[in-house]
Order: structure tokens, then C-alpha cells, then sequence
């Protein structure tokens, strides 16, 4: 049951809010230049630090600055690193009460609340997501349409997952992971040509990723010759 689940589902990606822009969406401290400093620390080492410091620094700086939406974003995804899903939401959710329509908190809401299966609950996310403020740190809205296409997968809804998989390579044709659920896709839908297709390309993509070769030798089985 365990090994049907994880090749059901891949864990969902989830992306740091970078340093760069920092600016335009932290409010400036009013205190004085060592206050600004110790949280300017903070700030980096959430994240840049390993997770469990990293928790620990984002903590000390929304102590400073509670309406920092970056920082709660990037708490949520150590939280989530670390496998606390629920406190993971939390954070996300108070990044998006501070701004609503911020891409990257829905992207990574959306992933949070995959790992915890509310399958439905994540394909509302990663939609809203994409209907968002196009603020993705330093990646794309491909994420979003992968992890929407996982979404749709727990949901065993392969043709809305295949469509959005599509949507992800179209925007980021090396994405190996996103050929890999397509290949489950098409799998699913019992065409297993198109399905073997996607694992090769993602086996070629990824060759060191033996979940990809598995697949791809478990659908040549069914294939006839």
C-alpha cells in the first residue's frame, strides 16, 4: 500500500521566497540601524540556514516584523520540510491573509496540503495560485501546474492531471518529474505508448532516479512485443 502511494505521488515541490525583492514586499523597520541589522541576519538565515535554524531564525524575525509575507512563506516551506504539514499551513495561510493573491504562498499551500492528502482542498491552491500575482521567488508557474497535476492525481482524476502536466512541461520542457507523472497519466488512461514515452523522457532527463526506471520498466511489461 505504502509503495502504491508513493508511486502515486510524488512529495510536491515546494520554493523558498528569495533575498532578491526582499524590499518590495517587506514593510521598512522604523528602529534604529542595529535592529534593522539583527533582523537582515535573521532574514538570511531563514533562508539560507539548514531547516531546524532556519525555523528558528524566521521565528526571531516575524518577531520584529509580524507582517513580513516572505518570511512566513519561507517558514511555512521549512516547516513543511520537516514534515510539521499543519503548522506548515499556518504560516502560508498568515502570508496570505498579509496578501491574498501571493503566487508562491498558494504554491506552496497547495503542496502542504498534497503531503497531507486534501487532494481537493490543493487544487483550489495551486488554482488560485496560478491566478495569482505571478510572484514566483526565483522559478515558475510551472511548479504550480505540477503540483496541481499531483493534486488531480489523488483526486484519480488523470485527464485534469495530464492537462496541467502538460501545461508544466510546456513551460519547462527538463522537468523530470512532471514526465514522469504524465507518463502515470497516460498510464492510467490506458494508453500505454504515450505513457512509455513520457517515462523514457524522464529516465533521460533524471537517469540516476530509479523510481523513473521502475516505472518505465513496469509499463513495458504490459505492452505487447
Amino acid at each position: 500500500m505504502v509503495r502504491y502511494f508513493f508511486r502515486l505521488l510524488q512529495r510536491p515541490l515546494l520554493t523558498l521566497a528569495t533575498l532578491a525583492g526582499y524590499l518590495a514586499l517587506t514593510p521598512a523597520l522604523a528602529e534604529g540601524h542595529e535592529e534593522l541589522s539583527t533582523y537582515e541576519d535573521y532574514v538570511n538565515r531563514c533562508q539560507k540556514g539548514s531547516d531546524r535554524e532556519a525555523v528558528v531564525a524566521c521565528e526571531k524575525a516575524l518577531a520584529l516584523r509580524p507582517d513580513d509575507v516572505r518570511t512566513w512563506t519561507n517558514l511555512g516551506v521549512r516547516l513543511g520540510n520537516l514534515g510539521d504539514y499543519e503548522a506548515a499551513l499556518a504560516a502560508h495561510n498568515r502570508a496570505l491573509r498579509l496578501r491574498p493573491r501571493y503566487a508562491l504562498a498558494l504554491l506552496n499551500r497547495c503542496a502542504d496540503q498534497i503531503a497531507l492528502g486534501r487532494f481537493i482542498e490543493a487544487v483550489s491552491s495551486c488554482e488560485s495560485a496560478l491566478e495569482g500575482d505571478g510572484r514566483w521567488g526565483e522559478l515558475s508557474g510551472a511548479i504550480a501546474w505540477y503540483n496541481l497535476g499531483l493534486a488531480q492525481q489523488g483526486l484519480d482524476r488523470y485527464r485534469e492531471s495530464r492537462e496541467a502536466l502538460m501545461q508544466a512541461i510546456a513551460l519547462t520542457p527538463e522537468h523530470a518529474a512532471a514526465w514522469n507523472r504524465l507518463g502515470y497519466a497516460w498510464e492510467r488512461l490506458g494508453e500505454y505508448d504515450e505513457a512509455l514515452d513520457a517515462y523514457r523522457r524522464a529516465v533521460e532527463l533524471a537517469p540516476t532516479t530509479s523510481r523513473y526506471r521502475e516505472d518505465l520498466n513496469l509499463v513495458q511489461r504490459r505492452l505487447p512485443f
